[in-house]
C-alpha cells in the first residue's frame, strides 16, 4: 500500500513555506517563496491577498515536483498563518481592497473616538472594558492593530468599500475560501477578533460586540475547531494549486496556537519562546 501524506502551509508574514508531512508525522520536503509588505503611508501595511494565494500554490506544485509524490496520495491539506490580517471581499469573494496586516496601526485614532470613548482608565472606556472582559476574556488594544479598529478604519475612510464587503475573514481563511469556497474561521483566529463569546466555550459570534464595529455576525466567517474538515478543494481551485479536486481541506489554525502546540509546552505553566517577524513569550494557564 503506497505512503499517504499530509501537506501543511506555514504562512508567515513575508512568506509561505509548504511541508509535506507523512501520516506519520515525518517531514518529506518544503518549499517556500517570498510575498511583499507595502507601507503606503505611516503605520500602514498592507499585503495582496492574491500573493497568498500565488504562494500556496506555487509552493505546493514545488514540493510536489521535488518529491515526486502523486497528489492522489495526499490525503489532506491544512494551515498555520499570520493573524490579524483584515481581508475585505465582495460577494464573488473578490477582496475590495489591499488586506491591512496585522503591523498596520492606522486605526489607533479611530478606536480612540470611537471605541475607547470616556469615561476612561489608563486610555480605555471603562464600561466596554468590562464588556469585552467578560465575554470574550480579553480586549481590542491601543495601537490600531486590532480588526475591530481596522473595520472601523473602512467604515470611516473607505465608506464604499465598507457597504461593498461582504465578509471580513482573516489570511488563513482568506485561502480557505480560495480551496473550497466556504467562508470558515478556527476558534483561536476568532477569538483574537474580539467579536467571540468565548464563555463556556460558546464560541459564537457576539452580536452585540460586532454591533460596535457596524457590522452583524452574518459578516463574519463561521467558526469551526481547528481540526475541522471544513470541505473539499473545488476543481477551479484544484488546476491551479496541483492538487486534485475533493482533497480534504483541515482548518487549521494561527501561528500563535500552532507554535504552541509544535513547542511542546502544552501543559500547565509551561512556556515557549517564539521568533520571528514578531516575537513573543506564551504558555497555558488556567
Amino acid at each position: 500500500m503506497p505512503d499517504k501524506y499530509i501537506l501543511a502551509h506555514d504562512m508567515g508574514t513575508s512568506a509561505d513555506k509548504a511541508a509535506l508531512f507523512t501520516v506519520h508525522g515525518d517531514i518529506v520536503d518544503i518549499a517556500n517563496m517570498h510575498y511583499p509588505m507595502t507601507h503606503p503611508a505611516p503605520s500602514h501595511a498592507e499585503q495582496n491577498p492574491g500573493d497568498w494565494w500565488n504562494a500556496v500554490c506555487a509552493t505546493t506544485r514545488d514540493v510536489l515536483k521535488k518529491t515526486g509524490i502523486n497528489p492522489k496520495d495526499i490525503v489532506g491539506i491544512t494551515f498555520s498563518s499570520q493573524t490579524q490580517g483584515l481581508v475585505a471581499v465582495d460577494k464573488n469573494g473578490v477582496p475590495v481592497r489591499p488586506a491591512m496586516s496585522w503591523l498596520d496601526g492606522r486605526s489607533a485614532n479611530t478606536l480612540r473616538e470611537q471605541l475607547w470613548k470616556p469615561p476612561r482608565l489608563l486610555g480605555y472606556n471603562i464600561f466596554r472594558l468590562i464588556d469585552f472582559l467578560r465575554i470574550t476574556g480579553g480586549s481590542p488594544g491601543q495601537t490600531g492593530k486590532d480588526q475591530i479598529g481596522k473595520i472601523l478604519w473602512m467604515r470611516e475612510h473607505e465608506p464604499a468599500l465598507f457597504e461593498k464587503t461582504h465578509k471580513f475573514v482573516d489570511v488563513k481563511d482568506f485561502i480557505l475560501f480560495r480551496l473550497t469556497g466556504a467562508y470558515i474561521t478556527s476558534v483561536d483566529i476568532a477569538t483574537l477578533w474580539w467579536f467571540l463569546d468565548s464563555r463556556k466555550k460558546r464560541n459564537t459570534w457576539h452580536r452585540g460586540l460586532c454591533a460596535l464595529a457596524g457590522i452583524t455576525p452574518e459578516r463574519l466567517a463561521e467558526v469551526k475547531p481547528s481540526g475541522a474538515v471544513v470541505g473539499s478543494i473545488q476543481p477551479s481551485a484544484a488546476a491551479e494549486i496541483g492538487l486534485l479536486p475533493g482533497t480534504p481541506v483541515v482548518n487549521g489554525a494561527g501561528d500563535l496556537s500552532s507554535a504552541a502546540v509544535g513547542s511542546g509546552a502544552i501543559r500547565e505553566g509551561e512556556l515557549h519562546i517564539c521568533v520571528g517577524t514578531s516575537g513573543w513569550v506564551a504558555g497555558h494557564f488556567s
